[in-house]
């Protein structure tokens, strides 16, 4: 009786620290330290994005549309309106993707944040904002907003 409590306890123990080694590692590399916005412009979507442990590194944007990669960009346009809102730590946290390259259609755009935990640790992406869809006409060159769903 005595051997089967003590093999309870070890698989408790064993539990325990699995579960917490696998937040740890979750933690290191995806950072729950990201915030931003983006939106539909004239041109393209923009928005602005920092990253809250800190806030003067300029942060990697990625753009996805329609699931794929379209475009990599680095948020150091200055937004003093996020700023004097309060919402960031340093003005130069804007971004902007021109998106006249898009064919006729209705199409689904979503901004990531990059994140990198160390060097030699993977990158990962974190999504920020809405879902945004856009409709592009077969005649023009500006983009027109279909609306937006957040998730």
């Amino acid at each position: 009786m005595r051997l089967a409590h003590l093999l309870i306890v070890k698989s408790l123990v064993e539990t325990v620290f699995i579960s917490a080694l696998a937040a740890g590692y979750y933690l290191r590399i995806t950072p729950p330290v990201y915030r931003g916005w983006s939106e539909i412009t004239a041109h393209g979507i923009g928005g602005w994005v920092e990253n809250r442990a800190r806030a003067a590194e300029p942060v990697e944007v990625q753009l996805y549309v329609d699931g794929k990669f379209f475009s990599s960009t680095i948020a150091t346009l200055p937004r003093p309106d996020v700023l004097a809102a309060g919402r960031a730590g340093d003005e130069r946290c804007g971004f902007d993707f021109d998106t006249a390259l898009l064919g006729a259609g209705a199409h689904r755009a979503r901004t990531f944040a990059v994140h990198q935990a160390e060097d030699d640790a993977p990158r990962s992406l974190i999504a920020f904002g809405p879902i945004l869809r856009i409709g592009v006409g077969a005649h023009r060159k500006v983009n027109e907003p279909v609306g937006e769903a957040r998730d």
